[in-house]
């Protein structure tokens, strides 16, 4: 077999816009599947976006729609590396006197750090302070359910996507060479706002990078049908 004939084909690429159902879980100590998230709709993601993990993007490259593929993950991609030294093993008398009865698999606050108890014995107890995915492989699960093709789909879906609940407070309207994104301050309710607008303008540069977008909060939505007279309040 030739060396071209070896690698993968490629079926998607760079700044494609791709509609999604995934499931993230890991396996516990038991041997039970444990969710950590999950799809309730298609979302979009762009290929070669920062919120995409690579993996899974490269997975995604060589999917056909209506494939399913579950991607191995590292946790400790996102949560770091698990560390022994967050391991520690502190008297349990003073933990008793203080009121606190411990056992395993309960949390405990120790100054700055939240940790959880994994062992307790007559004298003693041991509390690891290392983030609980911390060493653990997350299986992702993905469908590819479509490969959206026009930028005014692909900047509706992502702008969907990213806004969650609070999509129905912005409108979309795209211009040659630019797209304008309006919002209502309803949007300023939401929690972390601003990361949101990064994320999405990231997206979009890579999804549609022939249009710049330009954010306004409008006293309303403007409808596809009207114009709002009342000028914008452009975003920074």
């Amino acid at each position: 077999m030739s060396g071209s004939e070896a690698q993968p084909k490629l079926v998607n690429h760079y700044g494609d816009v791709l509609l999604i159902q995934f499931k993230e879980y890991y396996i516990d100590d038991n041997g039970n599947e444990t969710p950590l998230s999950e799809t309730k709709e298609p979302i979009a993601v762009v290929i070669g976006s920062p919120g995409l993990h690579p993996a899974v993007a490269n997975a995604l490259m060589e999917m056909r729609e209506g494939e399913t593929r579950v991607i191995t993950i590292n946790a400790s991609d996102r949560v770091g590396p698990r560390d022994p030294m967050n391991v520690i093993t502190v008297p349990r008398k003073p933990l008793e006197e203080m009121g606190f009865s411990p056992s395993v698999g309960q949390t405990i606050a120790m100054g700055m750090r939240v940790g959880r108890i994994t062992q307790v014995t007559e004298d003693t107890i041991t509390v690891d302070f290392n983030h609980p995915l911390a060493g653990k492989t997350i299986f992702s699960k993905v469908t590819l359910v479509r490969k959206l093709k026009n930028d005014a789909e692909k900047v509706h879906a992502v702008i969907k996507s990213h806004f969650g609940q609070y999509a129905d407070a912005v409108t979309v309207k795209m211009r040659k060479g630019t797209i304008d994104i309006y919002m209502t301050p309803d949007v300023l309710l939401m929690p972390n706002f601003q990361n949101v607008l990064a994320f999405v303008g990231m997206a979009l540069a890579i999804a549609v990078p022939k249009r710049v977008a330009q954010y306004h909060i409008t006293p309303r939505v403007i409808q596809m049908g009207g114009e709002d007279t009342r000028p914008p309040v452009k975003v920074q």
